[in-house]
C-alpha cells in the first residue's frame, strides 16, 4: 500500500494479499510494476485506517519521494499532514502542556465522541471523515489533581490542529469555534478550559491573542513551523521544495528558448515578406515602364 502510495515498485509478494487490496483504487502498472492509486479520498480513508491500525507506513524514505510530486500541492499535502500527525502520535509536541511523548489516538465522527473521563494523559484525536476541513486533528488534556478544592473544576486543555502547505488557507480557527460553539457550552462549563488553536505549517511562526468569546474563553492561534514538529519532516520538505524551484527554472528557460524561437521564425516570416512586397514592386514599376513606352 505505501508503494501505492509513493508510486513506487510493489515488493515482492504482493499476489499472496489479492483480497485485502480494492484494485478499484489501487493498482500497479504491468509494464514496471510502479503502484499508484486513482481516488486521493479513498487514498486518505485507507491513510486514516492504517494510522488507527497503528500500522507504520510513514518514515524516512516515504518522506523522500516527496520531490517526485512537486507539482501536485495535493500529495505533498497528504504526505507532510500523514507524517506530522504520525510524529505527533509518537513523539508528542512541546508545544502543547503535558504532550511531549507519544499519546493515544482515537477516532472521532462527531464531538460527542471525543471523551472526558481518560484524565492526566493527552489524547491525539483524528477525524474518521478523510475530507473534514476544519481540523486534522485536535490533542485534548484533561488534568485533575489527586485532592482539589470542592470549587475546583478540572483543568481541560484543547488544541484543534491544522496542517498545511498551502501559503492560503480558509480560516479553520473561525470554523472551529463556530461549529463547537454548542459541543463547547455544554462542556466546557465543568472545566476550567485553556483553548490553543495550532497552525502547523512550513516556516511560519506567530502567536495571535484572541479575546474571550462565550462559551469560549480567551486563547490565541499559534503557528509552528514544520522543523519544531521534526527535522526529519522539515528537511524532506526543504529537499522536496529545492526540486520544484529547480523544475520551475528549467521549465522557464524552456519557455524562454521556445519565446525566442518562435520570435526568429517570426523575424524570418516578416523578412520573406518583406523580399516579397519588393519584388512584386519591382516588377510592377518594370510593366508600368514597357506599358508607357508602347503609348
Amino acid at each position: 500500500m505505501t508503494a501505492c502510495f509513493r508510486n513506487e515498485t510493489i515488493p515482492p509478494g504482493w499476489t499472496e494479499n489479492l483480497k485485502l487490496i480494492d484494485h478499484r483504487y489501487f493498482y500497479h502498472n504491468d509494464n514496471n510494476e510502479i503502484g499508484g492509486y486513482t481516488c486521493g479520498l479513498v487514498r486518505d480513508a485507507v491513510a486514516n485506517q492504517l494510522l488507527e491500525l497503528d500500522i507504520a507506513f510513514i518514515d524516512t524514505e516515504f518522506l523522500a519521494s516527496l520531490g517526485d510530486f512537486v507539482h501536485n500541492r495535493s500529495v505533498v499535502g497528504f504526505m507532510v499532514e500523514y507524517a506530522v500527525l504520525a510524529s505527533i502520535k509518537s513523539k508528542g509536541l512541546k508545544h502543547c502542556e503535558g504532550s511531549g511523548k507519544d499519546m493515544q489516538l482515537r477516532f472521532f465522527s462527531k464531538s460527542s465522541e471525543i471523551r472526558f473521563d481518560i484524565q492526566n494523559e493527552p489524547v491525539l484525536y483524528r477525524p474518521r471523515d478523510p475530507n473534514y476541513k476544519t481540523i486534522d486533528g485536535m490533542i485534548v488534556l484533561v488534568k485533575t489533581k489527586k485532592r482539589p478544592a470542592k470549587t475546583e473544576k478540572p483543568k481541560l486543555l484543547i488544541f484543534p490542529i491544522q496542517i498545511t502547505v498551502a501559503k492560503k488557507h480558509a480560516n479553520s480557527h473561525e470554523t472551529f469555534l463556530l461549529e463547537y460553539r454548542k459541543w463547547a457550552a455544554e462542556k466546557l462549563s465543568k472545566f476550567e478550559t485553556e483553548l490553543t488553536f495550532l497552525w502547523i505549517t512550513p516556516e511560519k511562526r506567530d502567536d495571535v491573542p484572541h479575546n474571550r468569546s462565550l462559551p469560549w474563553p480567551k486563547h490565541r492561534e499559534h503557528y509552528i513551523p514544520l522543523e519544531e514538529v521534526s527535522m526529519d519532516i522539515w528537511t524532506k520538505y526543504q529537499e522536496a521544495e529545492a526540486e520544484r524551484a529547480r523544475v520551475e527554472e528549467e521549465d522557464d528557460e524552456e519557455e524562454e528558448d521556445d519565446e525566442e524561437e518562435q520570435d526568429d521564425e517570426e523575424e524570418d516570416d516578416e523578412e520573406e515578406e518583406t523580399k516579397a512586397e519588393v519584388g512584386e514592386d519591382q516588377r510592377s514599376g518594370r510593366v508600368t515602364r514597357f506599358m508607357a513606352r508602347r503609348s
